[in-house]
C-alpha cells in the first residue's frame, strides 16, 4: 500500500510540475503557427491578462508545410467563440512568450474541446524597433554618401587651389 501510494504521488507530482492537473477537467484547443519564436510547453495561455491554461504540446504539422501545431490546455471554464483568435505575444523584454485568447464577442458559437483557433502573432519589441530603425538607417546611409561626395568635391577644389597658388609662386 505504501509503495502504491508513493507511485501515485510521484505520477501526480510529475504531471503537476509539467503543468497538468489530473484532478481538474480541462479542454484542449489547437492552433497552427508558421513560427513560434521561443514558445515552449507550459507557457501560459491568458484571456484579458488572466491565466486560464498553458501550452501542452508543440508538434510539426502533418500536412508537410513545416508549420507548427500547438495544443493548448484550458483549465478554466471560460467560454469563448470558435472564431476567437489565439495571439502569440512577448511577455516582457527578456523574450518570454505566451498565448492570449482574443475572444470574438459577435460570434455566438462556443468553442469546444478539439477545435482549431485562428493563430496570429503580435509583433514583439525587437520587431517594432527594427521596423522603425530601417527607414532611419536608409536615410543615414544616404546622408553619409552625400557628405562623402561633398568632401570629395571640397578636396578637389582645395587641391586645385593649392596647385594654382604653387604655380603662381
Amino acid at each position: 500500500v505504501l509503495v502504491m501510494t508513493g507511485l501515485v504521488m510521484t505520477i501526480f507530482s510529475f504531471n503537476y510540475l509539467k503543468g497538468i492537473n489530473l484532478l481538474e477537467k480541462s479542454r484542449h484547443f489547437l492552433v497552427v503557427y508558421e513560427n513560434v519564436e521561443g514558445l515552449v510547453a507550459s507557457n501560459p495561455v491568458t484571456i484579458n491578462g488572466f491565466k486560464i491554461g498553458n501550452v501542452q504540446k508543440i508538434n510539426l504539422s502533418d500536412d508537410g508545410t513545416n508549420s507548427l501545431e500547438i495544443k493548448l490546455m484550458i483549465d478554466n471554464e471560460v467560454e469563448f467563440s470558435k472564431s476567437s483568435k489565439a495571439e502569440l505575444y512577448e511577455t516582457g523584454l527578456i523574450g518570454g512568450k505566451a498565448i492570449a485568447i482574443i475572444p470574438n464577442y459577435e460570434d455566438s458559437s462556443i468553442a469546444v474541446s478539439g477545435d482549431y483557433l485562428l493563430g496570429t502573432i503580435k509583433p514583439g519589441l525587437t520587431e517594432l524597433v527594427n521596423q522603425k530603425l530601417t527607414p532611419l538607417q536608409d536615410k543615414l546611409e544616404s546622408a553619409i554618401q552625400n557628405a562623402d561626395k561633398v568632401m570629395l568635391n571640397v578636396n578637389e577644389l582645395l587641391s586645385d587651389c593649392l596647385l594654382y597658388t604653387s604655380d603662381a609662386a
